[in-house]
């Protein structure tokens, strides 16, 4: 599920690179787990039964703070890492962290029947990884317990070799983690990555065991997903049954390093290419020269003289560029620094196939596909940034951001009826970048186009019902209880505080009403005065008011079993159940509102 990330994920360096994703809240390390291929499954460790990515790292390193105890909402002091760390030790942070973050709702979707303690829930993963054969791993993606499920049920710990260094050093990480005390989202990324260095990467916690010839697990999180083979030692990586492997099972098969004769990429190791000359030679590092395929026409992901994982050749200046820093070719924002953005660039003459992390475009030299790509004072016009239009000229093609700051695009607003408001000019509704209303000054009906805009600024920011002067107009605050409102039906946002609903009274006129309590009767129909809706935290089924349940219980629909119900969740996220010891249909763990009695955090302590 999509998630915001908390703030405690600022101080992460967040990996943002193909096959790499951001520390999974709780879950230690993204979601490795979820990810590859059946392997053999002959011993203890395996392959997940759902898709995925493979990024096993937290993506960097954590702002100080505190660890959890073993029972849910507690917390303790932060750890330095420790030299002679084991992977036993490792599980029992994570179980620590996830108990003292999460309440009992949340932990029962996390963890399901994994434990209701930290030592069950170290019980259980310990005896998955060292002694059960079992390999389909069943926590799904958002459980919290990415890297948990990793060890347990795809690491085999007889082809790999601990290293109490890097186990360490995760340690200290979950041991320093603070739970989650505010949602934020990050536009951009904090800082480069590169495979196989964040403290929780699975080559760090682990040495390859395994050499050329032997049996390993074909699994897509082991095999140079984040960083070089977890199994295989360097020179050789796991490949199945076919191909360069003669056997009937996956094993590891050679690989060349630096000088070893090749005829192809394929016939090098992790992080080398085969050179013109039919040698094996290691990737460019930032700084280093690079080449494509075709250098009079350069084309993604057709470097010839390639660069290390995790960079990528500049197609301008022909060097090895990091991630999340100025130039790296890129697809969206998110992968670009703070104050760059991921614009387009012509590259040979083609103008379509390229982007890089380029400073935010000021001028009309500057391209772009969208605002974002511009400074606060400039549009993008499809093609190139441009400056706002100023206030009473045409806003080219209708949209807010084309208008200079203190103003918008009175863009064929309606009144509450849909009708056309006549602004300026008088005879035909208005495409004219206009000046922002202030509190008490009227605005246009809010529309669920979120590019017609009420006209109200930043300091009025709400277009309300004014039953005084019967009409809408700008103002900071909504209604209070047993104030008058107008309904705004199920598309668009209430004009009351939250949990309160606009309802019909008794006198037929439209207040703010906290709804029906528990076990009163209701409806859904906001046009009835005789009964109202329910009010926060309860729901109407199918006309009594009852408790809307916790992250962790049970929501099949009560009028539809073998179906799921949202509106019976807090959260509004009722999903199948990937714990079969569970009731069929479960809450998830995504925050609850805080409209609806919540703290918009999931694990945030208690």
């Amino acid at each position: 599920m999509n998630r915001k990330l908390p703030k405690w994920f600022a101080g992460l360096a967040l990996a943002l690179v193909a096959g790499a994703a951001p520390l999974a809240c709780g879950g230690g390390g993204g979601d490795a787990d979820m990810g590859g291929a059946p392997n053999d499954e002959d011993e203890t460790g395996g392959t997940s039964s759902t898709g995925g990515n493979n990024n096993d790292g937290t993506g960097g390193t954590t702002t100080g703070g505190t660890g959890g105890t073993g029972e849910a909402g507690g917390t303790s002091t932060g750890g330095t890492a420790p030299t002679d760390a084991t992977i036993e030790d490792l599980i029992s942070a994570i179980c620590a962290w996830e108990f003292g973050c999460c309440d009992t709702g949340e932990l029962t979707y996390r963890l399901g029947t994994a434990g209701s303690s930290v030592d069950e829930c170290v019980e259980f993963f310990t005896f998955q990884l060292n002694e059960s054969n079992t390999t389909s791993n069943p926590f799904v993606s958002g459980s919290g317990t990415a890297l948990l499920g990793t060890l347990g049920y795809v690491v085999n710990p007889t082809r790999v070799t601990e290293n109490p260094a890097g186990i360490g050093e995760c340690i200290a990480e979950y041991q320093n983690m603070d739970c989650p005390t505010e949602a934020v989202t990050l536009g951009y990324c904090a800082a480069p990555y590169l495979p196989g260095t964040s403290a929780c990467s699975l080559t760090n916690l682990f040495e390859p065991a395994l050499e050329e010839g032997e049996r390993c697990t074909f699994n897509s999180g082991l095999i140079e997903a984040d960083g070089n083979d977890v199994e295989c030692v360097a020179g050789t990586t796991c490949l199945d049954a076919g191909g360069d492997n003669p056997e009937d099972f996956p094993i590891c098969v050679q690989r060349g390093t630096a000088g070893d004769p090749c005829t192809q990429d394929n016939d090098c190791d992790y992080n080398f290419y085969c050179n013109p000359d039919g040698d094996c030679t290691e990737k460019g590092d930032v700084g280093d020269d690079c080449t494509f395929n075709d250098e009079a026409n350069p084309m993604p992901d057709e470097e010839d003289a390639g660069c290390l994982a995790g960079l990528k050749c500049d197609p301008s200046d022909f060097v090895c560029v990091s991630n999340c820093t100025a130039n790296y070719p890129c697809e969206v924002n998110t992968e670009c620094p703070e104050d760059f953005v991921c614009a387009p660039v012509t590259i040979s003459g083609d103008a379509d196939s390229w982007k890089q992390c380029l400073p935010v475009g000021t001028t009309a030299s500057d391209r772009c596909d969208e605002d974002a790509d511009c400074a606060a004072d400039n549009y993008c016009d499809g093609s190139v940034c441009r400056d706002d239009e100023p206030i009473d000229d045409p806003c080219p093609s209708t949209r807010n951001e084309e208008c200079e700051s203190g103003s918008f695009c009175a863009n064929n607003p309606t009144d509450e009826f849909g009708n056309p408001v006549y602004t300026y000019p008088a005879y035909a509704p208005s495409l004219i970048c206009t000046t922002i209303r202030q509190a008490d000054q009227p605005c246009f009906y809010p529309s669920t186009n979120p590019a017609i805009s009420t006209g109200c600024g930043p300091d009025a920011p709400l277009c309300l019902y004014d039953p005084v002067d019967a009409r809408h107009e700008c103002t900071d605050a909504l209604r209070g209880e047993g104030d008058d409102c107008m309904d705004m039906g199920t598309s668009l946002p209430s004009e009351c505080e939250p949990g309160l609903r606009c309802e019909m009274n008794g006198d037929s006129e439209y207040v703010c009403s906290a709804g029906a309590g528990l076990d009163d009767a209701c409806d859904t129909a906001h046009g009835d005065p005789d009964e109202l809706d329910c009010g926060p935290g309860l729901t109407c089924k199918p006309d009594v008011c009852v408790a809307q349940l916790d992250p962790g219980e049970d929501c099949e629909d009560t009028e539809n079993p073998g179906a799921e119900d949202d509106s019976l969740c807090k959260n509004g996220d009722c999903v199948t159940n990937w714990d079969e010891n569970g009731p069929e249909f479960i809450c998830s763990d995504a925050e609850v509102p805080e409209s609806n009695g919540g703290d918009n955090l999931t694990c945030g302590g208690t």
